[in-house]
């Protein structure tokens, strides 16, 4: 998802007005309904960005989707921006909101790739070595499970990597071994 200058400046002034009305958990819990619903919903993302579908309709269809699961604030947001025609802004808005909600409460999302399922005591130990990456409040793991990598593990957090699974060790392995310089070649 595409997160512009009018998404961020959208998602600015709604985190600002969310906490002069005192509901910034509240709107931050629906921006990320919306935000995952826009992710997984290409069709919803398409809607709101046809110039053919009237106003009228994309507004009834996000109270279809949406309803009354949203707060009071954030129907009254997504009726502005349809009113205004930036609809097709929500996605981006949405996630942009939740971004700088993160960056403002110091809650980092890390990315962790592990052969298998990682128990509580291993959890534990990503998130202290994940909190050595970075100066983070709070640390929020996204668990992934790929057995390609055989084993150890694989974390992401903002800019930063760190490899230590098997697969990158055995391909160091290969590359010294191939890069030996006693073994004379005939």
């Amino acid at each position: 998802m595409l997160v512009n200058k009018v998404s961020s400046r959208y998602a600015k002034s709604l985190i600002s007005l969310a906490m002069e009305q005192g509901v910034l958990e509240n709107v931050r819990q629906d921006m990320e309904v919306i935000a995952n619903i826009c992710l997984e919903s290409k069709e919803l993302v398409v809607v709101l960005k046809s110039p053919v579908i009237k106003a009228h309709k994309k507004e009834a269809i996000l109270k279809a989707i949406f309803g009354a699961t949203l707060s009071k604030m954030t129907n009254a947001f997504i009726d502005i921006l349809v009113r205004k025609g930036r609809e097709r802004h929500l996605p981006g808005i949405a996630q942009a909101f939740v971004e700088q909600y993160d960056r403002q409460k110091g809650i980092a999302k890390a990315d962790i790739t592990t052969a298998v399922a990682m128990d509580d005591e291993t959890r534990a130990a990503m998130k202290d070595l994940v909190s050595s990456m970075g100066n983070h409040n709070e640390i929020v793991l996204n668990e992934k499970v790929n057995e390609v990598i055989i084993g150890g593990f694989i974390a992401r957090l903002d800019d930063k990597q760190v490899d230590a699974s098997v697969t990158r060790r055995l391909e160091e392995l290969k590359k010294e071994l191939n890069e030996n310089p006693y073994i004379a070649e005939f």
